[in-house]
Formats: structure tokens, sequence, C-alpha cells
């Protein structure tokens, strides 16, 4: 198992060869053996793998990373490297699993410091699932990345 994790990577170019429905049931079942609060597997995850839903995505990430990419006083120019260069990511991955919470499916309670634990704790669960379809799909001999910029965009749609 060290070896497994200490070889995976985060890559951020990947090859055209199509990833199989059945690398991808695979993937999605060893997330669900992540831990979850009550077991509630408080997550869904949408797999992208047509060219236009991907144009779509990267579309409306980018329009929105360069806003705050704006805001945070970076350069023009570099901004306009670092999008294209996720934009590229984006399009050129065969399949791309968006990890999505859904914070009703949690226990609710009359104190905010409970539901605030109860949020905390359903975030690291689907960290969780996340590190199990990463080190899956590195066992399948599969490459994969971790990208944060879809966390911009918590209600759009592919």
């Amino acid at each position: 198992m060290l070896r497994l994790l200490q070889g995976r990577r985060s890559v951020r170019a990947y090859l055209p060869d199509p990833v199989s429905t059945e690398q991808l049931t695979y993937l999605l079942e060893a997330a669900r053996w992540a831990p979850s609060p009550h077991g509630r597997q408080p997550w869904r995850f949408a797999v992208i793998t047509r060219q236009e839903a991907r144009q779509r995505l990267a579309a409306a990430m980018g329009e929105r990373w360069q806003q705050q990419l704006a805001l945070d006083g970076q350069e023009p120019e570099i901004v306009q490297i670092r999008l294209q260069k996720s934009h590229e990511r984006i399009l050129t991955a065969p399949a791309i699993v968006v990890p999505c919470l859904y914070l009703e499916d949690l226990d609710t309670y009359p104190d905010p410091e409970r539901q605030a634990a109860e949020t905390t704790m359903a975030i690291q669960s689907l960290g969780c699932a996340v590190q199990n379809m990463l080190l899956a799909a590195y066992g399948l001999g599969l490459d994969g990345g971790w990208m944060c910029a879809p966390l911009l965009l918590p209600r759009h749609r592919a």
C-alpha cells in the first residue's frame, strides 16, 4: 500500500486514450468505500466524458477564474497563461469526475456547533472519497489530478 501512496502523482497532461466505463465504475466504487459521517455518503460524482460538456465547463471555469485572478492582482499575461493551461487540461482529459457534496444528506442538529462539525466531517469524507479514486486510478495504470478550480462554480451544470 505504501508503494501505491508513494507512486501516485497528480498529472496535468493526459494521453488521449479513453477511460472505459468499467474503469470509471471501478473508480466510483473505490470512492464509495471512503469513510463518511454516520455512513451517509453525502456525495455524488458527475462523470464528464463528452467534449462539448468539457468545453462548457472549461469556458465557465475560465471566465470565473479570470475574474478571481484579476482581483488577486495577477498580471494579464500571467492570467492568460494560467487560463490556457487549465483550459487544455480540462479539454484533453479523457474523463473528468466532479465530486459534489450534498449537505442536505447530513444529519441535522439544533445547535450550530454540532451542525458545523457535521459539515466539516462531510467535507473531509469527500476528500477521502476523491483520494480513494485517485489511488484506484493509479492502481489501474491511469493518471489523474486534483483540480480546485471547479470550486469557483458551485452551481454550474456542464
